[in-house]
């Protein structure tokens, strides 16, 4: 949040902004089906990414790559962490069901202006605008996607195949990190004015903001 209003007020912008969080570790607990249920589709998505060696052998740690946990590092375990919510998310059609309610209900309520989607939450975000009917009918928002999941081969074969498309937004940013390993993939949209792809190559990888290694995402120079 710190790294967002810094840049709006660097670009101009006057007074406070207000935020509302977007949470959903409940639902993945509720809709959790156990490993055997994911192991294919896990099996499947770290072959997308160079760092899949982590995964020998898989069986070490199928249980625990399945429950979430938000105190984890930007490394090794952040990638286990991502691997397992996003299997899940791929297969659980009635998880997605309800994520797209509680999106909708929450856009619903409050009309932001901005959604600033990061990792798994762009996934969610996506698939509500790519996925649902009602997607049409909403106040656009400016979309803000980084450390993003949407064009994952893999995720793409089994939630939105075929070509991306520009969804119902006012405009979509998109902040890629090469060195961010964590299943991302950048994206292209051609033709379309209001999408931007912006490279933010740093050695932080996934994190948001900066660490040690570098800046992040929200706070990189060509943000």
């Amino acid at each position: 949040k710190l790294a967002i209003t810094a840049r709006l007020q660097s670009s101009g912008f006057q007074g406070a902004p207000e935020y509302v969080d977007f949470t959903y570790d409940t639902l993945f607990e509720k809709n959790y089906s156990g490993p055997g249920i994911y192991a294919s589709a896990l099996a499947e998505l770290a072959a997308t990414t160079i760092e899949h060696q982590i995964f020998d052998p898989i069986s070490d740690y199928l249980h625990n790559v399945f429950h979430p946990s938000r105190d984890l590092v930007w490394g090794g375990d952040a990638i286990r962490w991502a691997a397992g919510m996003v299997a899940q998310f791929t297969v659980e059609s009635n998880l997605r069901e309800e994520l797209r309610q509680d999106f909708f209900d929450v856009i619903s309520a409050e009309k932001p202006d901005l959604v600033a989607a990061h990792s798994l939450c762009t996934l969610v975000t996506f698939d509500f605008l790519h996925n649902d009917a009602r997607a049409k009918n909403i106040t656009p928002f400016e979309y803000l996607t980084f450390g993003s999941q949407i064009n994952n081969v893999f995720v793409r074969s089994r939630v939105w195949p075929g070509r991306l498309m520009m969804p119902n937004v006012r405009s979509w940013t998109h902040l890629y990190n090469p060195q961010d390993h964590v299943f991302t993939a950048d994206i292209s949209i051609p033709d379309t004015t209001n999408f931007a792809s912006v490279k933010t190559p740093s050695a932080a990888g996934h994190s948001p903001v900066r660490t040690a290694d570098g800046p992040g995402y929200l706070d990189h120079p060509n943000t």
